[in-house]
């Protein structure tokens, strides 16, 4: 399929991308109905996950995806997404149709130089000379380190940290939900 662009300039900002994403995945058959799960941004490409349920609570019957336990499927959708001339656009697809964009951001630890794995990091300063240095606590550790925005990719901000949390990292992270 081709790309479909929005003339009437209605998508803007990331909110209004975000809100026409979840337009997008979320919709009511007769039979079916499916909802959007999460949606993340990496570049210009949007990745979704997607439940479908059976209007009657009966499993959905799929012969690309298997049934979850609760009789629902859920699948990953990616959009490409662009402006041309001031107009939105996206591209969709559905995991099977491969091959997809692959940076999808995962829930998995971060993998660091050394070899070692940190899951949950806090957010503090460090000084070098007269510079103060934005770095990361490893709560299981304790140790510093420094992340990129990449690897922050697909974080989540835990809400008892976010009083505490440092504006620039509470800045990024409201940045990408928004």
């Amino acid at each position: 399929m081709g790309w479909l662009f929005y003339t009437d300039r209605r998508v803007q900002t990331y909110a209004d991308e975000k809100a026409e994403i979840a337009r997008l995945c979320t919709f009511e058959s007769d039979r079916r109905k499916t909802e959007l799960v999460k949606a993340c941004k990496v570049g210009s490409t949007w990745y979704a996950a997607a439940k479908v349920t059976s209007i009657d609570g009966s499993p959905v019957e799929d012969t690309t995806y298997l049934t979850d336990a609760d009789g629902s499927i859920t699948f990953g959708a990616v959009f490409l997404t662009r402006y041309d001339d001031g107009c939105w656009g996206y591209k969709d697809m559905e995991e099977s149709a491969g091959p997809n964009e692959s940076r999808a951001p995962l829930a998995a630890p971060v993998t660091l130089t050394d070899g070692s794995t940190c899951q949950i990091v806090t957010a503090t300063y460090y000084k070098r000379g007269r510079q103060k240095r934005r770095c990361y606590r490893i709560e299981e550790t304790g140790g510093l380190v420094r992340l990129s925005k990449a690897s922050l990719a697909g974080s989540e901000l835990l809400s008892s940290a976010k009083g505490a949390a440092s504006p620039v990292l509470a800045e990024f992270l409201a940045g990408r939900d928004a």
